[in-house]
């Protein structure tokens, strides 16, 4: 996974980005607080394209059929405040 997260930045000309502070904590080398926080935002952007991904499957599994009204709004609001959650 690591190998291909770099690989994505090199490709983009941003090469390592993000990435310095999972290195060093895997050698346990003290982070910087430019790291921590890098590597905080990197979570948090993950975090957001993993809920991204489940508000589509979910809207993709109403239109389909796949689960009543009710239980789309249900689980539209679990997410709702999942991602209530993650911004907090």
């Amino acid at each position: 996974m690591r190998q291909l997260v770099e690989e994505l930045w090199s490709a983009a000309g941003e090469p390592d980005r993000g990435l310095p502070a999972a290195t060093a904590e895997g050698r346990g080398v003290e982070l910087t607080d430019a790291e921590r926080e890098r590597k905080h935002l990197w979570r948090l952007r993950c975090q957001r394209a993993d809920l991204t991904r489940e508000e589509q499957r979910l809207v993709d599994a109403y239109q389909m059929g796949a689960m009543e009204l009710d239980e789309f709004k249900e689980r539209w609001q679990r997410l709702l405040e999942a991602s209530s959650r993650q911004i907090a």
